[in-house]
């Protein structure tokens, strides 16, 4: 169910209180997402930021990780778009007041797929565009999400206006004063406090990213580095060190290429065998 309320205060109201809300104010870093959001995570970030990431989530749930991987996303996207890798949530639990990083709906997706079942996310300073994509998932786990706006969006749901609401939005839906619900009358809105629980960070090193995949596919690392040093490796002398599937998805997340005769390093490859020799120096 979702529920908008139109709030113009400096404050930030719920209807009733919620387990967890997204704001600007909270400064606990979101959960990294489950991947069970796969399909309604890579449609957000596809449109919020055009990387697809669609593949690669597939690719971990193939692989048997429940959770999203950062580390392992930065080893499988193009080097070009590798960057939103970073910007993926990493927190290791779900807090009560979460920041909107990288942006609220991708921390309200994460939010969600980690298990909080009301959810009030605050929209006004932007992001309004992509609340479908957030919208759609709320409905299709059952959680009830609330989302915080300046003005009414075209949704399906409740539409709540808090006091501060200006007459010439709330005229239109409502002529009562005061914290009133299109649906249900006047209401009482609650001050939403942002701050306290309990933060629950997670370092993040992404200097580990070749030694992940290695780890997730069971190769040795002596694998790359033969594959960097020499730049060309037989085809035979790979199958000695790796097995076809194995290298289908290295040829797949552009780590090794095939060339006539054997396998080449490649420009991605040779970037993330620095990050990692770079930290063991």
């Amino acid at each position: 169910m979702v529920t908008q309320i139109v709030d113009h205060s400096e404050a930030l109201h719920t209807l009733g209180e919620v387990s967890t809300v997204v704001s600007p104010r909270c400064g606990c870093p979101p959960p990294a997402p489950r991947l069970a959001s796969f399909r309604h995570l890579a449609a957000a970030v596809r449109r919020i930021y055009g990387v697809e990431i669609y593949s690669a989530l597939v690719d971990q749930l193939d692989l048997g990780l429940q959770i999203l991987d950062p580390v392992l996303l930065q080893g499988q996207l193009p080097l070009e778009a590798s960057w939103i890798a970073r910007l993926m949530p990493a927190g290791k639990a779900v807090a009560r007041c979460v920041a909107p990083d990288p942006d609220p709906v991708t921390a309200a997706i994460a939010v969600v797929s980690a298990g909080a079942r009301s959810v009030a996310v605050d929209l006004r300073l932007g992001y309004t565009k992509y609340v479908d994509v957030l919208a759609q998932y709320a409905e299709h786990t059952g959680s009830e999400l609330q989302i915080v706006v300046s003005a009414p969006l075209r949704l399906p749901g409740d539409l709540v206006f808090h006091s501060s609401a200006p007459p010439y939005i709330r005229e239109r839906y409502v002529k009562a004063v005061g914290d009133v619900s299109v649906r249900r009358g006047a209401v009482q809105l609650v001050d939403v406090s942002p701050g306290g629980g309990v933060c629950e960070g997670a370092g993040v090193d992404y200097t580990k990213t070749l030694e992940r995949v290695a780890e997730l596919l069971g190769l040795d690392m002596g694998l790359f580095d033969d594959l960097v040093a020499q730049g060309v490796l037989s085809h035979g002398y790979v199958l000695d060190h790796a097995t076809p599937w194995q290298l289908g998805y290295l040829a797949k997340w552009e780590l090794a290429r095939q060339v006539p005769g054997g396998w080449s390093a490649t420009h991605k490859l040779v970037y993330l065998h620095g990050l990692y020799r770079g930290r063991l120096a």
